[in-house]
């Protein structure tokens, strides 16, 4: 919620008209935040004794949305922040902190649509997902739990930490 307060300096490119990596988050928040809200208004928040079968479809459908919205935001802000600091460290760096900076982003960015995927992918058919009496087959739910749990919280976290103590420009 503190990242939506944040006054919106850069939500658009400078002179690209394109959205910043920092406005891709805050709009995934958003989004990811409706998407609850609306599966609040389906029953989400009751027993799921309570719920009949299109409810309980629709919570987990619009749930798996904002989930992977709110992985995608985690994703982009720690993206926004490598971008921050290539920035401020164009001149007066070593060319290995370029690269590494570089690498972080191109790393967050393969390995996001990988993760955000697999929300959708995990079954086959794919309204197995949020409709669990259809026939098919899907990955144990714990895939999800454990790559999300990766990528937006252990992997991003690392990465912030060996980036905080980059030199920067003299």
């Amino acid at each position: 919620m503190g990242k939506l307060l944040a006054p919106p300096v850069e939500f658009f490119e400078k002179g690209e008209g394109g959205i910043s990596d920092r406005g891709a988050s805050q709009l995934c928040l958003v989004a990811g935040s409706i998407c609850l809200s609306n599966a609040t208004k389906d029953g989400l928040g009751r027993h799921v004794e309570y719920l009949n079968d299109d409810e309980r479809a629709s919570v987990i459908r619009l749930g798996s949305i904002s989930a992977a919205l709110n992985v995608a935001a985690s994703v982009w802000s720690k993206v926004s922040y490598a971008s921050f600091l290539l920035r401020i460290s164009s001149s007066g760096c070593t060319e290995w902190t370029r690269n590494a900076l570089i690498g972080i982003i191109t790393s967050l960015n393969i390995m996001l649509p990988v993760v955000v995927s697999m929300f959708f992918l995990s079954c086959r058919p794919v309204e197995k997902t949020w409709r669990p009496e259809v026939d098919g087959t899907c990955w144990s739910p714990l895939v999800k739990v454990y790559m999300s749990m990766f990528l937006a919280g252990e992997y991003c976290r690392r990465i912030h930490r060996w980036s905080c103590p980059l030199p920067h420009p003299r």
